[in-house]
């Protein structure tokens, strides 16, 4: 589990937010009113390659947790380092799911935390290994058992499936929203 401390990023001061310039992470002032929109840079097709960074954690998401916490909203982050390289477009699609998913509870759930686990489910005899998403919040979100599907989750789905993966969304038993986005693992 993360508790949001972070080491220092060489040539950084220990609480910076922005990120190094290969993650494609633009960086975001604390201060900012529109953090929603700042991390949510979903217009546009093009990804640019989001490889491993160990710098800005697993799919460059220790980064973008920072951000999202200095907008103010609480962050726990548990994820699964790779077991081995992670191809770029399977990279980016996780990263952008993130992404768009905290940028929905920011902008749809009023108070409330969040939750990014992001788990590998080892292969087996019968199966491939699967890489887990999953974003969940306890927020006020949608009350309808099956909320309208914006642009947002639209563009969520496509990138999951662009990527092989299975995409579900909808609010869960006891109150709040949930996001899983499964993905096969490529094999070596």
């Amino acid at each position: 589990t993360d508790t949001g401390a972070r080491p220092p990023h060489p040539g950084t001061a220990p609480n910076a937010i922005a990120s190094p310039p290969e993650t494609g992470l633009t960086p975001i002032s604390p201060h900012s009113s529109a953090i929603a929109d700042a991390i949510s840079p979903l217009a546009g097709a093009g990804l640019g390659p989001m490889p491993h960074l160990s710098a800005a954690g697993p799919y460059g998401l220790w980064t973008l947790a920072e951000a999202v916490r200095a907008g103010g909203l609480p962050v726990d982050l548990e994820v699964a380092e790779p077991d081995g390289p992670v191809p770029a477009h399977l990279g980016a699609a996780v990263h952008r799911v993130v992404q768009e998913s905290l940028t929905n509870v920011m902008r749809h759930a009023g108070p409330t935390h969040a939750v990014v686990r992001v788990a590998q489910e080892p292969s087996t005899s019968r199966e491939p290994g699967v890489l887990v998403v999953e974003i969940t919040d306890r927020g006020r979100g949608s009350t309808a058992a099956v909320p309208a599907e914006g642009r947002g989750m639209a563009g969520m789905r496509a990138r999951v499936q662009a990527a092989g993966g299975q995409f579900t969304a909808g609010p869960r038993e006891g109150g709040g929203f949930r996001v899983v986005a499964r993905f096969p693992r490529p094999t070596a």
